[in-house]
Parts: structure tokens; C-alpha cells; sequence
């Protein structure tokens, strides 16, 4: 009885943008319809979304279609050679695995098998001429990327970009959620907190979907909302308005950026003054433990090995209106709000001009490097790293700023007693960390005293 050989049909799509695979489902009607006429049985392997032309990409499918080779296969069916391989190390290696097991490579559109000896040469030829076509394509690429770029235009590609349409356009509706969802970000509301509210509100991504917390991350920290385009390192002015300005995007890179913010856990503060308050005795951070019957209380503990001389504890509620009272009493002056307020605006200022000064040096010398090529990549490296560190920490001090955006609305007038009860518990933490460094809980003069003296809460504050 004759026993019909079982090979591989091999299939492959780079880039499958509507999920239809139409591609290699073609692939597929061609390489059955010649494997039924020579009599073969065939064993699938698809990989879809994946590069042949790029070295670190793994291919799931190729790899196990090695491994079945000279097992349950004994040849590999293609429809042209570019769809199995675009890189000579792996054409090497199916030569090896046929050498060791037998086998033999067919492509059907070229018309090629290396059960011949001309067939072998034309394979190997074809698969130097697909890497060569693989690089001439992404020199293409590159080039077209970088006029792009240096002309100020958008990249385009995939989704349009949120608050734009494709030609980038300013769609009002959205470029307010952007600038609501900045405003909030700064005021330490959680993304994800975000992502919940627009989807109960019915806002959907320009993919369609319910906005997920990374998605709506990246976005805010795109560099589009600012009106520039990045490229190798270099910026390039859009020719598109901006929807936030280049302090707030500094601020929101900041926060965004920092992975202490991302995690699955969240351990928000269910206290007011959860990390403000000090032990006079002793100076360690007061900590939230309830009394027996369940009132709230900030308590000095003692553990072994952690600071803490566990004697002192002050009841929450009390404390915690006197603090919000001097805190309102502060923004009350007149001369203190004017002062600050002058302060920021001089301290915000130097630090977006510095920020901007350092943002063009690495924008030239990126420029110089990937574009001009008019220094070496040691020199380049070399002076990166420099002005990268100074341009972190600037970033860093930024982002410590960002919780002065809060405040904005007490100086235009806004009552901080009238609307503190209703105001959330972030908002209010937020204000307390703009204003204070801590408060100091002193002990009672009067041993055993369980009096409430409002004398003994000091404020350290940041002014």
C-alpha cells in the first residue's frame, strides 16, 4: 500500500490590520490545491503578525514546524519564499534539519524544489534577494518616516490619534475629555478611577473600545498633545493646534511615568492626615489604629527594630478639624496667596524654561547623530547622558509642582471651608501636601491628661 508524505504547508502575514487573515487563507487554498495534485498530505503551520525580516522576532509556528521536521513531516510547502524566509540563518537551519532528517522545500508560485540541485541554488538566491528586498523596503520606510517628521506632519498609521481626526484635526468634544482628564490627573486622581467614569459615560477609544488604564496613560504622555512630533530622538514642531500646554504634558509625564503609580494593588489613604503627622515625643510618623470601640485615633507604635516610642495617641476627628482650619486659615491671607502665587509662577517659569533648553540639546544632538550624522555615537552617548540626568531631575521637580494646580481655584476666589466636607479625600490630602511638610503632635504637659488642647498641633509648613 502506498503511503502519501506528510509535509508542511507553512503560512505566514506580516501585518494583518483587520483580523480576516484573508492573506493566508489565499496561501492556503493555493497549497492545497497543489499538495492534493502531487498526492501530499499536509500539516498547517500559520503564523500571523509576525516579521520574517527582523532578527529577535520569534515565529511560534516555524519553530515547531523545525522541531516536527524529519518526525511527522518530511517537507515544507510555500507559497513564494519570502513568506518563510527573510533571513539566511534560517533557511540554514531548515537545511540542517533536512540534512539530518531528509526533506525537501517546495515553492509553488516560483516554482522552485530543492530536491534539484538547481532548485537549491534558486532558494538560497531568493531568500538573499527577500533580505535585500527586506532592507531596501526599510531603508524606504526610515526615509519617508524622517521627511515626515521634519516637515511637522503626523505619521499617521492604525487608529487616529485621540482628540484628532485623521488629518489631524481638533475634535472639540474630545480635546475637552483630554483636558478634564489632565486637570484631574494633577488633582491625583487615578487613572483608572478615569477609565471607570468614561465608560459609565459611554466614551470610547478610537479603536471602538472601552478605555483600559494603560491605554489612557500612554495617551495622556503622547507628545501629539503638545504639538510635536518625535522622531529618532529629534522634535519637530507639528503643523497641528496643541490641546495641553508643554507644563502640563511635563507634569503628566511625570506622574504617568513614575512605575510606584502603576500596580494592581492600591493602597489609598482612608485617613486625612495618614503620613502628615509626627510623634512630638520622639518624631516617628503617627500611624491609623482605631480604639477598642472603633473611633478613629493616630497612635505613636512601638514595634521591635522600627522607630516609634509608642506614648502618644490623639483621637482623629479633632485633630484632623484643626489642621483643615489652619490650613484654611492660611489661604485666607491675603499676602501669603499673592506671595505664592508669585513664587510659582517665577519657579514654574525656570523650570519649563530648562526643561525646554535641555529638551532642544537633546533634540539637536539626536538631530546630529540619527539624522545628520555629524557625530560619532560616543559623542553623542556622552553628552546625552548628561543632560538627561539634568533634564530627570527637572522633571522630577515638575512633577513635585503638580499638586499646586489645585490651589488654582482657592486663588481665584474659591471658599476652602464651604466646600471642604463635600470635597473628596484626595482632594483634600492634595491640598494639605501643597501647603504642609508635617504637623508635630506634642505630648500633654500634664501627665495622665486626656484633655484636647488644640496648642499642641504644630504645622511645619512649606513656606
Amino acid at each position: 500500500m502506498k503511503t502519501t508524505t506528510k509535509i508542511a504547508a507553512y503560512l505566514r502575514i506580516s501585518d494583518d490590520q483587520n483580523g480576516t487573515q484573508e492573506a493566508t487563507r489565499r496561501q492556503r487554498e493555493d497549497l492545497s490545491k497543489y499538495a492534493t495534485k502531487q498526492g501530499f498530505e499536509i500539516v498547517v503551520y500559520e503564523d500571523v503578525d509576525v516579521s520574517a525580516s527582523k532578527r529577535k522576532v520569534r515565529r511560534p509556528q516555524f519553530e515547531k514546524m523545525l522541531e516536527d521536521i524529519g518526525q511527522t513531516i518530511h517537507g515544507v510547502l510555500v507559497w513564494r519564499t519570502d513568506r518563510l524566509c527573510r533571513q539566511p540563518r534560517d533557511y540554514v537551519r531548515l537545511e540542517d534539519a533536512f540534512e539530518d532528517n531528509g526533506g525537501f522545500l517546495i515553492s509553488t508560485d516560483e516554482g522552485l524544489d530543492t530536491r534539484d540541485s538547481v532548485g537549491r541554488r534558486m532558494f538560497w538566491y531568493r531568500v538573499l534577494q527577500a533580505k535585500e528586498e527586506a532592507e531596501n523596503i526599510s531603508a524606504r520606510t526610515r526615509r519617508a518616516h524622517e521627511q515626515i517628521a521634519k516637515e511637522g506632519r503626523y505619521s499617521g498609521g492604525g487608529h487616529r490619534p485621540f482628540g484628532y481626526t485623521f488629518r489631524m484635526e481638533v475634535i472639540p468634544e474630545e480635546a475637552e475629555l483630554i483636558k478634564e482628564a489632565a486637570d484631574k490627573v494633577l488633582a491625583d486622581t487615578s487613572v483608572r478611577s478615569l477609565c471607570i467614569d468614561w465608560e459609565k459615560r459611554g466614551i470610547l477609544s478610537p479603536a471602538g473600545r472601552p478605555w483600559q488604564e494603560v491605554t489612557l496613560r500612554r495617551t495622556l504622555m503622547k507628545d501629539y498633545l503638545v504639538g510635536k512630533r518625535i522622531y529618532k530622538g529629534a522634535t519637530f514642531p507639528g503643523t497641528w493646534h496643541p490641546i495641553l500646554s508643554e507644563e502640563q504634558s511635563a507634569q503628566l509625564k511625570h506622574l504617568l511615568g513614575d512605575a510606584s503609580r502603576r500596580t494592581t494593588q492600591t493602597y489609598a489613604r482612608s485617613h486625612l492626615l495618614s503620613g502628615f503627622l509626627r510623634c512630638g515625643r520622639c518624631g516617628a510618623r503617627l500611624i491609623a489604629r482605631p480604639t477598642s470601640d472603633k473611633r478613629r485615633r493616630y497612635v505613636c507604635q512601638r514595634q521591635p527594630g522600627l522607630e516609634g516610642c509608642g506614648r502618644l495617641s490623639r483621637l482623629a476627628e479633632p485633630v484632623e478639624d484643626v489642621v483643615a482650619e489652619m490650613v484654611a486659615a492660611s489661604l485666607d491671607y491675603t499676602a501669603l496667596k499673592k506671595h505664592r502665587e508669585r513664587q510659582e509662577q517665577m519657579a514654574d517659569a525656570e523650570l519649563v524654561a530648562s526643561i525646554k533648553a535641555d529638551e532642544r540639546q537633546l533634540e539637536q544632538l539626536a538631530k546630529d547623530h540619527n539624522v545628520d550624522r555629524i557625530i560619532s555615537r560616543r559623542e553623542w552617548l556622552a553628552a546625552r547622558d548628561l543632560i538627561q540626568s539634568r533634564l530627570e531631575q527637572s522633571r522630577k521637580a515638575m512633577g513635585r509642582r503638580a499638586g499646586n494646580a489645585v490651589l488654582k481655584e482657592v486663588y481665584a476666589g474659591f471658599n476652602i471651608r464651604e466646600q471642604w466636607a463635600s470635597r473628596p479625600l484626595d482632594w483634600k490630602r492634595l491640598v494639605l501636601a501643597t501647603m504642609l511638610e508635617k504637623v508635630i503632635i506634642h505630648p500633654t504637659k500634664v501627665r495622665g491628661s486626656r484633655r484636647f488642647d488644640p496648642r499642641l498641633i504644630e504645622p511645619v509648613w512649606r513656606f
